[in-house]
């Protein structure tokens, strides 16, 4: 008995029903693939496996997403310390803020000094005469004056400062979501012991004993691909905008600049690639595994360490940008 199967061409029609905060919002859907190449670095500790660079159970290493979005984020902050008009819209809620004049020592003193306590008003009834504002309010006044909220989501859950005061939960689902990095050949973490050159104190300084005060961990010629995706629908309901995605795809492109450790020496990662797809609509003329898929990437033993190939055929009519590194 033979089965029929029907192959799925997606080009979507769509009527929006949702309610949505903002009007001033993505027009339409956007993809994305990125390469990044590691030689020499430890790309993304594993805090539960001693700090080694993350793999899989086939070996395959990972960058994590939330690794990838702290560096957005770092990206973000950076180009906004930089910015002589200071647009506080541009502002980033979870970061260290090292690269701001007043850093805040924790988000509750962030959100209760931002806009000299205009935010803190709507998001703290407590401290305010004014009706309690809803939970839509509340959101809405994150997305507004966040990028990386209105961007990536996020769940604010404080509790009361006073016995028996009521805290303060607000969800925020975000238009962004980005995937895992995943290497495209097995890694071979390399481990190097440390040693120290002199001692720590006086009392120490004529004890005999080994040198060795640590261990450093890295990765040497891999590709790693990661891939994500932008919900023109979703953007409704942050304001995430077109400003906001043409400052995500910059973050992305200079990711790694500023990013330097002793772990992550300058030049040791790289993104060599960022293909950005841009639809017609807002749910996409095409399935997003689609899109992901029309980039190839396969092992290559010499610098770079990859082979990339767009199939074109894949995504017939889809606007894409190309970004790369010449090697």
């Amino acid at each position: 008995m033979s089965k029929e199967t029907t192959k799925i061409e997606a080009v979507y029609d769509f009527k929006e029903t949702a309610p949505a905060f903002f009007s001033d919002v993505l027009p339409n859907r956007i993809d994305f693939v990125g390469i990044v190449t590691v030689d020499g670095a430890n790309p993304n500790g594993d805090p539960s496996g001693e700090g080694l660079p993350r793999q899989d159970t086939r070996g395959y290493g990972e960058l994590s997403d939330v690794c990838l979005k702290h560096k957005i984020r770092n990206q973000f902050i950076m180009r906004y310390a930089e910015d002589e008009g200071r647009h506080p819209e541009n502002d980033v809620l979870v970061i260290d803020d090292d690269y701001m004049e007043n850093r805040a020592a924790c988000i509750e003193e962030k959100l209760e000094y931002k806009f000299d306590g205009e935010l803190a008003r709507i998001l703290f009834p407590t401290k305010s005469k004014d009706e309690p504002a809803s939970l839509n309010d509340k959101a809405r006044a994150l997305c507004q004056s966040f990028r990386d909220v209105r961007s990536f989501g996020y769940v604010l859950a404080l509790k009361g400062k006073e016995e028996g005061a009521k805290g303060l939960s607000v969800g925020v689902r975000g238009p962004v979501t980005i995937t895992t990095a995943k290497s495209v050949q097995t890694i071979q973490p390399i481990t190097v012991g440390i040693t120290k050159c002199i001692s720590n104190s006086e009392k120490d300084r004529n004890k005999r004993g080994s040198d060795t005060m640590g261990k450093k961990y890295r990765a040497d010629g891999a590709a790693y691909v990661f891939k994500g995706s932008i919900s023109a629908i979703q953007s409704a309901k942050t304001g995430f905008s077109e400003a906001d995605a043409e400052a995500l795809r910059d973050a992305i492109i200079h990711i790694f600049d500023g990013d330097e450790s002793a772990s992550r020496p300058a030049g040791s990662m790289s993104l060599r690639s960022l293909y950005w797809f841009k639809h017609n609509n807002k749910l996409g003329q095409y399935p997003v595994q689609r899109v992901h898929e029309s980039v190839r990437v396969v092992p290559y033993e010499d610098f770079p360490f990859y082979h990339e190939e767009l199939n074109l055929s894949l995504i017939s009519g889809l606007e894409v940008e190309e970004y790369h590194i010449d090697v």
